[in-house]
């Protein structure tokens, strides 16, 4: 850049000078143009035309040719998602930005459902994460004890609300949870509290536990501490499905995030036997507007 140029950071709203004029707080990480964090989350923006060194805070950005971008994530924005709150999820909500959800049963959970359960009946299964999903419901009709967890108090009452089930609720205070169960006495109901303070002396343990997407829902380095909380929660001789995505995270900026089989082998091996089922092309006109050229849905069977 040869003069000071004014840029607008998609999804900011703010501008400054990024070369020359006055410093501005962009947004939350500090950058290099080799894409190295080098400053504090409120550090101003500033460039070295000397050394074409670039020192911005910008929520999420990929580094080509000297050429700043934001990356676009499920939400439509360009806000760092890569380690959600609580009260993240809870905005997203409350905007209505849940495209996440499925209007049917899960795909790969019809298809699994015997291999989930060993074609057992009346088996107790635990779904981490587990929103409004239709998937509670459809377990619970077919007989099976079903218990969903799920920090968004909206996700938790829109389910029971848009199935026709009424509720109660009850304080746990020892789990920092509210408990949401049917009223007609059938064994289904959600914790709403956070995942990672779930223990199985809050829950009990699980026959089964169906995730479907939760793992790639949290952020990257959140998955040692899922994996420390899901695995005392399932039964020995238990059986779990685990629903992952390969996708391009240095162009999308989540969530899902990237977990290849390394990876499930990497935080899940030495607590879990490992199969893998299936690995499907699943692009779509979604993924396309997230500027990705692939997304794939890679799910395995873990037993112990």
């Amino acid at each position: 850049m040869s003069q000071s140029t004014k840029r607008q950071l998609p999804g900011d709203g703010e501008t400054g000078d990024l070369e020359g004029g006055p410093a501005v707080k962009v947004s939350r990480r500090s950058i290099d143009s080799n894409g190295k964090e080098v400053s504090s989350a409120e550090s101003p923006a500033s460039c070295d035309s000397k050394s074409s060194t670039i020192s911005t805070t910008v929520k999420d950005v990929t580094i080509s040719n000297g050429n700043i971008r934001q990356k676009l994530n499920q939400f439509g924005d360009y806000d760092d998602v890569t380690n959600m709150s609580v009260d993240d999820w809870e905005f997203r909500w409350g905007k209505g930005q849940t495209q996440f959800h499925m209007n049917k049963v899960h795909p790969m959970l019809a298809k699994y459902l015997d291999k989930l359960t060993d074609g057992k009946d009346k088996q107790r299964i635990f779904v981490p994460l587990c929103g409004k999903t239709l998937d509670l419901k459809w377990l619970s009709d077919k007989g099976h004890s079903v218990v969903g967890c799920e920090v968004v108090a909206t996700a938790c009452q829109q389910f029971f609300e848009e199935n026709d089930i009424e509720y109660t609720t009850e304080t746990l205070p020892a789990a920092d949870a509210v408990l949401y169960k049917a009223k007609d006495g059938r064994p289904l109901e959600i914790y709403c509290c956070d995942f990672f303070k779930i223990t199985s002396d809050v829950i009990g343990e699980f026959d089964c536990i169906w995730d479907r997407g939760s793992l790639v829902a949290l952020g990257v380095t959140l998955r040692q501490k899922y994996s420390d909380v899901i695995h005392p929660l399932l039964k020995t001789g238990g059986r779990y499905i685990l629903d992952c995505f390969l996708v391009d995270n240095h162009v999308f900026g989540g969530p899902p995030f990237n977990c290849s089989e390394e990876d499930v082998n990497k935080y899940l091996g030495d607590k879990f036997q490992i199969e893998k089922l299936e690995k499907k092309d699943v692009f779509s006109k979604w993924q396309e507007e997230w500027g990705v050229s692939y997304f794939f849905e890679e799910v395995y069977l873990l037993t112990h």
